[in-house]
Order: structure tokens, then C-alpha cells, then sequence
């Protein structure tokens, strides 16, 4: 995810979980496609890259990995992470370069999406697969925040659809062994409820409003987005796919 939004998830550590229920959504999702136990070697080194406070990790826990290692950048994440999962070998670090062949297994889950170069990241992290590796990966695309999309014009929001993602993978040299999109319809109490919980999760937009122009586009999205029963709707769109290297 770009401009105009940056991400603060040092500062938001504490705050995150209570927020990210849509991060939620998609980490359950992207579990359904997670190998069952018996069928990961013994010996497999699993890597969760981004992994924030653990929503994903929670779901790779108990698999029968030699070792599983959840990284992310933010030093207040890790520690909320190692916090909440302490069997879990976490490490700050930065994801975005990665040795060769350093993994079984590599997964992402509400990350990729905030790559600063897609086509270098994704390179890396084909190199990063060992011998008979593969990733998994889930993240949000070009549907995403359509509402806001629709009543910020003159900012737009610098998503990839799943196509683009896809395409990008395969340039890396991955080979897709599958991939599926889902579009999640999330309910909030009011416009005002969802950008404190897009703040609190560390995602702050870059464009600075003034006082009487925030007021304007939160009343703008209430009147023009409500959900049926109170308050307002957002639009999140996510991609998940696994892939080997070609």
C-alpha cells in the first residue's frame, strides 16, 4: 500500500490487535491454504516476514517446522509479538532484502502489500527459497478503501490489482500454484470509527487535513456510505497466493 498513506507500527503495537480485524480476517484466510503437519519436513526452517504481533503466527504455531522465526522491522512489534506467542523465535529485522536460500518456507500475511519496489522484493524473496521451498502470501489490493478512494480523487491510493500482483510474481520467477481473491465488506459505528482504527493500526495518511476539512469528509463518507444497520462500510479486497520458484 503507497501514498498517500505511511505505516507507524512501532508506535501502534499496543493498539494494533484491538484494531485490526480486517488483518484478522485475511490472517484466517490465508490459513486455510497452510500444508497440514504431516506433510512438512522434519527439517523445514519456516520464515513469517511482517509478522506485526502474531495474527498470522498464531496459525503457524504447531505445525511441525525445525524452526519457525517471525521477523518484523519494528522493535514495540516484535516485543508485543514474542509477548503474546513466546514459543515463536522472533528477530527484528528488515524484510524487504533477503539472503539466498535461506528458507523452507516463507509466508506474509498484510505486508507485501507495503513493498517500496514490488519486482526487487519479490526477486529477493524467490532467492530467499531453498531447494524445494515455497511461499505464501496474503495482502490487500486496488479494491481496497474504496469509499475513501472515491471521496479523495485528487490523492489516489497506489494499489496493484491481483492481476498486477500476479504478474509481478511470475516476472520474479515464481510459478503460481494458486490464488484466489475475496472481497470483505467491513462495518464500522462511523467514519470517524474507522479512521481512528486505520490510525491505530498504524496506517496514517500522508495528506494533512485541516480541522473543517476533516470534519467535511467524515461527513461526506456518513452520508454516503452507511451501512443498513448504523454507521458506515469499507471495502477491503485481499489476495492470497502460493507459489514455488519456476
Amino acid at each position: 500500500m503507497m501514498a498517500p498513506f505511511v505505516t507507524r507500527f512501532q508506535e501502534k503495537a499496543s493498539s494494533y490487535e484491538a484494531h485490526a480485524g480486517v488483518q484478522a480476517v485475511l490472517a484466517g484466510w490465508l490459513a486455510e491454504w497452510l500444508e497440514e503437519a504431516p506433510g512438512l519436513k522434519a527439517a523445514s526452517l519456516a520464515w513469517e516476514l511482517g509478522a506485526g504481533t502474531g495474527l498470522f503466527t498464531r496459525h503457524l504455531v504447531g505445525k511441525r517446522f525445525l524452526r519457525l522465526k517471525a521477523f518484523d522491522i519494528a522493535p514495540a512489534m516484535v516485543g508485543e509479538g514474542r509477548r503474546l506467542l513466546p514459543s515463536v523465535e522472533w528477530v527484528v529485522r528488515d524484510a524487504w532484502h533477503l539472503p539466498m536460500h535461506a528458507c523452507d518456507r516463507l509466508y506474509s500475511a498484510s505486508f507485501l502489500q507495503w513493498a517500496p519496489d514490488v519486482p526487487s522484493v519479490l526477486r529477493s524473496w524467490c532467492a530467499a527459497l531453498r531447494p524445494g521451498g515455497r511461499m505464501l502470501h496474503g495482502l490487500f489490493t486496488k479494491g481496497t478503501l474504496a469509499e475513501l478512494r472515491e471521496l479523495m480523487p485528487g490523492t489516489p491510493l497506489a494499489w496493484l490489482t491481483p492481476e498486477e500482483w500476479l504478474e509481478h510474481a511470475r516476472t520474479a520467477g515464481l510459478f503460481i500454484v494458486r490464488s484466489a481473491v475475496r472481497k470483505q465488506v467491513t462495518h464500522y459505528a462511523s467514519a470517524h470509527a474507522l479512521f481512528r482504527s486505520l490510525h491505530n493500526t498504524g496506517a496514517t495518511s500522508r495528506t494533512r487535513f485541516g480541522a473543517g476539512r476533516l470534519r467535511a469528509l467524515l461527513r461526506a463518507y456518513d452520508s454516503r456510505f452507511p451501512h443498513p444497520a448504523g454507521g458506515v462500510v469499507s471495502t477491503w479486497e485481499m489476495l492470497r497466493f502460493e507459489a514455488v520458484p519456476a
